[in-house]
C-alpha cells in the first residue's frame, strides 16, 4: 500500500459527508474486541457489535500494522516512561473487513467506489507499573480506553444503502507487558499484547468508609441483643 493512496483515501473519508446521520442516534457499540499482538509488523482483528437504538449494527476486520498504535511505543518502553499510550488511528486501506447495518452488508478498505470505509480514533491513557526487577517479568495493567471519533459511510455504488453514522463506546484496555533488556542496561517493559474490550467497566472499590459504617451497624446490633439478655427489663421497653 502506498503512501499516496493512503492520502487519497484518508482525505475521500473525511471528506465524506454521513447523509442523514444527524436524524438518527449514533451506534453505540455495545461490545467487541480489538486485539493487538505485540509485533510492530502485525495486524490486528477486531469485531465491534452495537446498536443505534433501532438497526443493529457489526464490524469485524483488521486494522494493518501501518496504523497508529500508541501501545506500540513501548517496544521497548523508555526507562524514563511513566504512562503508556492506548490511541489507536485507522482508516481507509489500513482498515478492512465488513459493515453490517440493519439490513445493508458491505465491504470497506478499499478504492473501489462498491466498497465503504471506516474511520476509527481511540484515545486513553495506561499507568505504567514500577521498573521491572528481572528479565521475562510478566505484568497486566488495566486502563479505560474511549471512542474519540469514529464513523463509517456506506458504498455509492452496488447499492441501493441507507446512511451511514457514527460510533461511539468505551471499555477496558488489558495491557500485557514483560521485561526485557535491552544491550546491558536495566530491565525495562515491552509490550506483549492489548486487548480492548468495549462494553466493560473497571470495578468500582467498595468505599471504606461504607465498610466501617456497616460493621458499625452489625456490631451494635450484636451489642443490645447481648445486653438484653442479661438485663430482661430492657427487653419490655
Amino acid at each position: 500500500m502506498t503512501t499516496q493512496l493512503r492520502i487519497l483515501l484518508a482525505a475521500a473519508v473525511v471528506g465524506t459527508s454521513i447523509p442523514g446521520a444527524a436524524a438518527a442516534d449514533p451506534v453505540t457499540i455495545t461490545s467487541g474486541l480489538i486485539s493487538v499482538p505485540g509485533s510492530i509488523s502485525a495486524s490486528s482483528p477486531l469485531q465491534l457489535e452495537g446498536t443505534d437504538g433501532m438497526l443493529p449494527f457489526s464490524f469485524a476486520g483488521f486494522i494493518s500494522a501501518s496504523s497508529t498504535y500508541g501501545a506500540r511505543s513501548c517496544t521497548p518502553c523508555l526507562p524514563t516512561a511513566t504512562s503508556l499510550s492506548l490511541a489507536i488511528n485507522t482508516n481507509g486501506l489500513d482498515l478492512t473487513g465488513t459493515v453490517t447495518y440493519g439490513d445493508d452488508h458491505y465491504f470497506v478498505g478499499n478504492l473501489a467506489e462498491t466498497f465503504g470505509n471506516v474511520l476509527l480514533e481511540i484515545g486513553g491513557l495506561a499507568v505504567l507499573p514500577p521498573a521491572p526487577t528481572f528479565a521475562n517479568q510478566l505484568t497486566t495493567i488495566m486502563a479505560p480506553f474511549q471512542i474519540s471519533r469514529a464513523f463509517f459511510t456506506p458504498p455509492s455504488q452496488g447499492g441501493p444503502f441507507g446512511p451511514g453514522n457514527a460510533l461511539i463506546g468505551s471499555g477496558i484496555a488489558a495491557i500485557s507487558l514483560f521485561a526485557e533488556v535491552p544491550g546491558s542496561g536495566a530491565p525495562v517493559w515491552s509490550l506483549r499484547s492489548a486487548d480492548y474490550r468495549f462494553g466493560e467497566q473497571a470495578p468500582i472499590p467498595e468505599p471504606s468508609s461504607v465498610v466501617l459504617v456497616a460493621a458499625g451497624v452489625v456490631g451494635l446490633a450484636v451489642q443490645r441483643r447481648k445486653t438484653r439478655r442479661l438485663n430482661p427489663q430492657m427487653s419490655k421497653s
